[in-house]
């Protein structure tokens, strides 16, 4: 069981290309994603009463991020809430983060089993990478761990032809969040800072490319087994 995802757009078919793009990332993960876009297939606009639907289809029991483009896609969003029972109300998190990147970035969080302020977290920082590659850096380093020195560590070079994008990067994130453990990875050809190798978000501000030697922390019970699935993973190529 997963947080649920709901897309709300003035465009149904800017809705469901970003959701086509964010299941492409999680495939089979049984993450609901459900689109409350336009007035109708072709006309623009938000519909309150649609997105208090959809977010009871997105429903699972532990919660619900909503994504939103602009404009009156909020206005309606806060208007559903007020349509919803109160219990369905407090597991649900509008989410400020933007659409397209936010939403790959929530889906690839939420199939890790992450809760929903997690979540939406990712979501709002979905930027960071973008950020950090063409303008302030991004705030997505860990900083030193509180975790000891204790840890399991791991080396891999990137093979992919176009290194470490967002598809491998979400495989990865999704295989390490499926794990008992902490693990944090840097760039190490670039001298990069640490950043959670279960996030999204952290793994795109690495600016991993192809040939870069990739630097792997791991901490817990299951730490063992994250650096050998990594390894695995980095050898199938990500596939």
């Amino acid at each position: 069981m997963t947080v649920g995802l709901v897309v709300v757009s003035h465009s149904r078919p800017l809705a469901d290309a970003a959701v086509a793009l964010a299941q492409q990332m999680i495939h089979d993960a049984g993450v609901p994603i459900v689109v409350a876009a336009g007035l109708d297939a072709t006309t623009l606009g938000t519909d309150a009463v649609a997105i208090a639907s959809a977010i009871g289809a997105a429903d699972r029991g532990r919660g619900v991020v909503v994504l939103m483009d602009l404009g009156s896609a909020v206005l309606s969003a806060e208007l559903a809430l007020e349509l919803l029972d109160e219990t369905v109300r407090d597991r649900v998190v509008l989410c400020p983060g933007p659409l397209v990147e936010g939403l790959v970035a929530a889906a690839v969080t939420a199939a890790g089993g992450a809760g929903a302020r997690r979540v939406a977290d990712e979501a709002c920082a979905a930027l960071d990478a973008k950020i950090s590659q063409l303008g302030p850096p991004g705030q997505t380093a860990v900083g030193e761990s509180d975790c000891g020195t204790g840890y399991l560590t791991g080396n891999f070079v990137l093979a992919t032809p176009h290194g470490l994008h967002a598809r491998p990067a979400a495989l990865l994130a999704a295989e390490i969040a499926r794990h008992d453990a902490r693990a944090e990875l840097r760039n190490r050809t670039k001298d990069s800072a640490w950043v959670a190798a279960d996030s999204l978000t952290g793994l795109m501000t690495l600016d991993g490319q192809h040939g870069d030697e990739m630097e792997l922390r791991v901490w817990g019970p299951e730490a063992a087994a994250v650096v050998g699935d990594v390894v695995e993973l980095v050898g199938n190529d990500f596939q």
